[in-house]
């Protein structure tokens, strides 16, 4: 399937075929620091890009290409371009991008740029980061200089220059300048490829069309995996591995894929089973004419055991707490686990009221949805707010019985 790219706010495009616009372009000279193919700072994406990525992405062939064109026209004829890839957690899609810039890395001088929005979430920070990789300098700069001398780096670079923000989601909320700082700079500069990478799937229709961008970024959206590309990814790891169960690997595939999608959750699994799921008999249990031993059953444990284990592990806000409760006892309501979002909406500003408590606009509930969605407890779409994990998880995720017995109790 050729990736087509749509989505309010970016262009709705046909990936392979995209004419992006080149800027005039002009500035002073700054010392820039020069990439070396013997140095990976400067070549790779990240530390650890070079190792453990692998040179094939099983189900996102296309999304790759996709990702590889643009970057690489953009490295070869001296044009700039931007994209928002977005999609669910675990969907493979920093894993493509690290593939890609793998790839290039290998075959062009570049220097590339990774920033993950966690920790990086405000103008400042992010211009300093760029600071860093670019400038030959070690001094420091002050806060109210570093725009301009980012920008004459940009403007004097003499190699393309791949900015990536990763879990860009972390800053939508808090901060649109650095948003517009980065997506506008393709506009401005050449040989420059901007790459955001995203869990949320509707920054689109939220907040690019805010920034009022004069390019918009191409949007490449990444599906959660089908029962068959998990079979597939699964296969590939245990291949050496004898003897393992394919029924066991088939219900692992297909239980995840209806719940999330999210490679790392199979992995996960398929390794706690991994005894298991080595399925042929031993030489005893031949000659006794015993049946092989089916690690299915094991395997819907080792489900259960690793979602809660992610929930567990994680500690939320309060917002999400509210929100997560209100979806339980909507869905309780209405016997039916898919919540609308409007309603879920409305109930969550009358349970704020009701209860003191201080409530996010619609643009920080959304937010606080789509972190929900990050941890593969809830899955949005346009309308509606579909629950992934059972009651009893939910409660144990909530962690707050009081707020539960409250909300519980509310006429919504």
């Amino acid at each position: 399937m050729s990736p087509e790219v749509n989505g309010k706010g970016g262009r709705s495009i046909r990936a392979s075929r995209i004419r992006v616009k080149e800027p005039s372009n002009g500035g002073e000279e700054l010392r820039v620091k020069s990439p070396r193919t013997s140095d990976g700072e400067e070549l790779a994406t990240s530390s650890g890009t070079s190792e453990g990525v692998a040179d094939v992405l099983f189900g996102r062939e296309d999304e790759v290409a996709a990702i590889e064109s643009q970057v690489e026209k953009c490295i070869k004829s001296s044009c700039s371009v931007s994209m928002y890839i977005s999609g669910p957690p675990g969907t493979g899609k920093t894993a493509s991008v690290e593939l890609v810039m793998r790839r290039l890395s290998a075959k062009y001088r570049m220097i590339a740029i990774n920033v993950n929005c966690v920790s990086v979430n405000t103008e400042i920070a992010l211009l300093k980061a760029v600071f860093a990789k670019l400038s030959s300098s070690r001094r420091n700069v002050a806060a109210s200089k570093l725009r301009d001398c980012v920008e004459n780096l940009l403007r004097t670079v003499d190699c393309p220059v791949v900015l990536i923000l990763d879990e860009i989601d972390y800053i939508q909320s808090r901060n649109r300048a650095i948003l517009y700082t980065a997506f506008q700079w393709p506009s401005q500069y050449f040989s420059l490829a901007v790459v955001a990478i995203s869990n949320s799937l509707d920054l689109t229709e939220r907040e690019l069309p805010k920034l009022k961008l004069s390019k918009p970024p191409i949007v490449l959206p990444f599906s959660p995996y089908s029962k068959e590309d998990l079979q597939r990814i699964l296969k590939n790891k245990l291949s050496s591995k004898n003897g393992i169960d394919e029924r066991a690997v088939e219900l692992c595939s297909r239980k995840v894929a209806a719940m999330t999608g999210d490679v790392r959750h199979a992995m996960q699994i398929a390794q706690q089973m991994l005894p298991e799921m080595r399925g042929l008999p031993d030489k005893r249990s031949v000659l006794k004419n015993e049946p092989t031993k089916s690690a299915c059953p094991q395997v819907l444990g080792a489900v259960t055991n690793v979602y809660r284990s992610v929930l567990y592990r994680t500690r939320i806000p309060l917002q999400q707490k509210v929100l997560l409760a209100i979806i339980l006892r909507l869905a309780d309501k209405h016997n039916n686990t898919a919540v609308d979002r409007d309603l879920l909406l409305n109930a969550y500003e009358l349970v704020c009221e009701m209860m003191s408590l201080p409530a996010a606009d619609a643009g920080g509930a959304n937010i606080a949805l789509s972190l929900l969605e990050s941890l593969s407890v809830i899955k949005l779409n346009a309308c509606k707010c579909q629950l992934l994990v059972d009651v009893p998880t939910a409660v144990d995720f909530i962690a707050d019985s009081t707020l539960l017995s409250q909300i519980n109790n509310m006429a919504l």
